[in-house]
């Protein structure tokens, strides 16, 4: 490793163990310690809320967090990053699939300058992490924030798939028929649309599959959080993404002005989508016939 690659590994290293044990760590403190733990998990709600009471529906652009994160070569981490045509100066970028970490696209913003990126909005809560994530970039994924940046001309990455394609990841499979709510925005603002498929983001991580995947992605909708494996096995077996190689692959599309069914923008999008996994992968390849069931059912 270089010098460069070593300052890499120990900031994503810290980043993503604030990201994924952090509340672990408070919840068993909270037990086991109880009266530190109670104590913690009491300040770190409170800032929590706080801060989302002060920022509110404030999108941050230009944070001190993402130009520290800009400065940071995350893609030399890989065995190879690149990013294949382009994307629209504004509108959706809806992304696929939904990994672990989302590698390929978190690539992508932070070497962006109009982008922000929309996710769950129980990452905000999370000590530390949710405290600098609107710095970043980053924006939760409702329907009133998505709307107000798209109007404000940025680019908004959207992962519609969400938790409940992210417990999904062992299966690698897309959860995208009863998404509804990104067809709307597109039908009523009528901004610009572009597809990406990250093709390696399923390899950054191994994640052991257990049962139940239809009742957990139920879940999701009333907990906000989904249930699985509880550890990550990435490279060494650790929390890190291993160094595969990630493509980036963008799709510009145009929907017919008239197309307002959302039916009909449904099975567009879908068709669409499918025709950039084959690009991606061959019309006869293993992967292009998997994701057929979930796009052309």
């Amino acid at each position: 490793m270089t010098n460069q690659t070593y300052k890499t590994f120990f900031i994503m290293l810290i980043v993503i163990f604030i990201w994924v044990f952090s509340l672990p760590i408070l919840f068993i403190t909270s037990i086991i310690w109880l009266p530190v733990g109670s104590a913690l998990i009491i300040t770190s709600s409170a800032i929590s809320l706080l801060a989302q009471i002060h920022y509110n529906d404030k999108i941050i652009i230009d944070g001190t967090m993402r130009k520290i994160m800009n400065s940071i070569p995350f893609s030399e981490w890989f065995e190879s990053y690149t990013e294949h045509q382009d994307t629209y100066n504004n509108g959706l970028i809806l992304a696929h699939p939904h990994g672990i970490l989302c590698c390929g696209m978190v690539i992508h913003h932070f070497k962006s300058k109009n982008t922000v990126m929309a996710v769950a909005p129980i990452l905000f809560y999370v000590p530390i992490f949710g405290w600098a994530a609107r710095s970043c970039g980053l924006i939760p994924a409702t329907n009133e924030m998505i709307r107000k940046a798209l109007n404000n001309k940025y680019k908004v990455i959207l992962y519609i798939g969400g938790v409940e394609e992210l417990i999904a990841h062992p299966n690698n499979q897309l959860y995208i028929e009863k998404r509804w709510g990104y067809l709307k925005i597109i039908r009523d603002l009528k901004i610009p649309v572009t597809i990406a498929w990250v093709k390696g983001e399923n390899n950054t991580f191994y994640l052991p599959s257990i049962p139940f995947l239809k009742l957990r992605q139920l879940m999701v909708k009333y907990l906000g959080v989904g249930i699985m494996f509880p550890w990550i096995f990435g490279w060494k077996n650790i929390w890190i993404p291993k160094p595969v190689a990630l493509d980036v692959h963008f799709k510009k599309l145009k929907f017919a002005q008239n197309l307002n069914s959302l039916k009909e923008l449904k099975h567009s999008y879908h068709l669409n989508l499918f025709q950039l996994i084959q690009i991606v992968y061959g019309e006869e390849s293993q992967e292009s016939k998997h994701f057929r069931q979930f796009l052309l059912a």
